[in-house]
């Protein structure tokens, strides 16, 4: 399964969930920050500079947020 994963390299729940998942599955990892499972980086508000990524992509698991400091 290809599974395109918003976040990933979040310093929680992103990183470590698309880690696990990369084991049995595989991840298309977007974020703004580039991470160990990033393989793009880029702003989701912006769908045409993600959109590409969506091609043959069975799920979409979104993590990507901003927290306040």
């Amino acid at each position: 399964m290809r599974v395109l994963f918003t976040g990933s390299s979040g310093p929680k729940v992103g990183a470590t969930v698309a880690a696990q998942l990369a084991r049995s599955h595989e991840i298309i990892g977007i974020d703004l920050a580039p991470g160990l499972t990033a393989t793009h980086v880029t702003d989701i508000v912006r769908i045409d500079d993600w959109s590409l990524y969506l091609d043959g992509v069975d799920a979409i698991v979104h993590f990507a947020a901003l927290h306040a400091p």
